[in-house]
C-alpha cells in the first residue's frame, strides 16, 4: 500500500513540476480587433490610419504596397500634407514575441481641392 501511495504522490509532484516549469500563461500572440479603414483626403490635408490590437508588448510597422515606411512604427500613421504621390494601398504589421498579425490592406485616395462629386438622380 505504501509503494502505490508513494508512486502516485511522484506521479502528482512529477505532473505538478511540468505543469509548473512555464513560469506562467504561455504567451498570445498579437489579434487585431479593430481594423485600419480607408481614407479619402483632400490634397494637403492630413490622412490617418488607425489599427486597435490585443496582446502584450506590442510592436507596429507600417507598409505602403510591399514597402516598409521607415519610423512608422505606432498603432497610428499619419501622412502630413498629403499629396498624390501618397496615394496607395497601406497595412500594418503587428508583432510580439510569440507572433504577428497582419491588417487588412486599405486605400489612401488623394482629391484636389477643386475635385467634385455630383449625384444625378
Amino acid at each position: 500500500m505504501q509503494s502505490i501511495l508513494h508512486r502516485r504522490r511522484s506521479v502528482l509532484a512529477l505532473f505538478l513540476v511540468l505543469v509548473g516549469c512555464g513560469g506562467g500563461a504561455a504567451a498570445l500572440g498579437p489579434t487585431i480587433t479593430t481594423q485600419p479603414s480607408s481614407t479619402t483626403v483632400v490634397e494637403g490635408s492630413t490622412a490617418t490610419f488607425t489599427v486597435v490590437a490585443s496582446g502584450s508588448s506590442l510592436t507596429y510597422q507600417w507598409y505602403k504596397g510591399s514597402a516598409l515606411v521607415s519610423g512608422a512604427t505606432a498603432s497610428s500613421y499619419s501622412i502630413s500634407n498629403a499629396s498624390s504621390s501618397d496615394e496607395g494601398s497601406y497595412y500594418v504589421v503587428v508583432s510580439n514575441a510569440a507572433g504577428s498579425a497582419t491588417s487588412q490592406t486599405v486605400t489612401l485616395t488623394v482629391t484636389t481641392s477643386g475635385d467634385a462629386s455630383i449625384t444625378v438622380k
